[in-house]
């Protein structure tokens, strides 16, 4: 197997609890050529900075592990872009701070992008946490140009599942800095724009735990965020046939409505309330994932 350079970036804020572990997957990778970057997005001074020094302190590993931290919290697409300025690897994949790696994550991914040379990008399977037991697994497994299940937000790939080649990073000048929200969404589209397609490397090969789902952005940024996206990308959506455009749109409704029902805010709820018979359909179409979601709720509470 080729042995390219490959640089892991993870960006942590608030979390330090789980940092441990989720370097230790890294260097607990069957591939050895790994370098690891941790960009640290917390205030200076603050209880979590301190907190991440201690985490990489107890570590003690004979890798070096390249600490950035910034000046200021900004946000996970300025530190993933801090992080890509800063790494040195043929091959770039990113992991949040709460997510771990299966131990074959970058082995399995740098052999199917080197066999598999008309895809520019691949992304592996997920696995789903809480309390540190297994509750569900992604399914979606669509190689090629699936922008259009991403504008629908049914492709189940998160940030830590993918790997790419930095060069192609670069030319995308990274993640766009103004969204905190659907910054993975938003690099994809302009991936499938601009640089090709993306292949399933179809393992499981990230654990993402979602235990701790404090870093929310407010109900008034998270519809921002929405606007942006979708202006955006207008001229996609439009190029699209009328019925696809409609269940774009209605999806992000759906979804702006289900967020503001999470946040508590019945106002905005009112004001998003879709069609009921294109929610109900909505409701049917994700009803494994809403019932994974209601199970982890109800036992977060007991």
């Amino acid at each position: 197997m080729e042995s390219k350079l490959v640089s892991v970036i993870i960006h942590t804020y608030e979390r330090s609890n789980h940092l441990k572990k989720t370097i230790k997957s890294v260097i607990s990778q069957n591939y050895k050529n790994i370098e690891i970057i941790v960009v640290d997005d917390n205030e200076p001074n603050s209880k979590e900075r301190k907190d991440v020094v201690k985490v990489l302190n107890e570590l003690n590993v004979d890798k070096e592990i390249i600490y950035i931290q910034h000046i200021n919290n900004f946000n996970g697409a300025v530190a993933r872009n801090t992080g890509l300025a800063a790494s040195s690897g043929k091959y770039i994949t990113f992991l949040d701070d709460d997510d771990e790696l299966t131990v074959n994550k970058i082995s399995n991914q740098v052999n199917f992008l080197i066999k598999n040379k008309e895809f520019k990008a691949c992304y592996c399977l997920t696995y789903y946490a809480f309390n540190n037991e297994i509750y569900n697994k992604s399914t979606f497994n669509i190689s090629g140009d699936f922008s259009y299940d991403v504008f629908l937000l049914r492709h189940q790939c998160n940030t830590s599942t993918f790997l790419f080649k930095r060069k192609d990073l670069v030319a995308l000048e990274g993640f766009r800095e103004n969204f905190n929200r659907h910054q993975d969404v938003e690099l994809l589209i302009r991936f499938f724009n601009s640089i090709g397609k993306i292949g399933c490397a179809n393992f499981y090969g990230v654990i993402r735990n979602v235990d701790d789902r404090t870093n929310m952005p407010s109900i008034n940024s998270f519809i921002e965020t929405k606007k942006a996206f979708l202006q955006q990308f207008s001229e996609d959506i439009e190029s699209l046939d009328k019925k696809k455009r409609k269940k774009i749109k209605d999806t992000h409704k759906i979804d702006i409505f289900l967020y503001s029902l999470r946040m508590i805010d019945i106002k905005k709820s009112f004001k998003y309330f879709p069609n009921p018979l294109v929610l109900m359909m909505y409701l049917l179409s994700e009803r494994r994932r809403l019932v994974s979601f209601l199970k982890r709720k109800i036992a977060s509470n007991m």
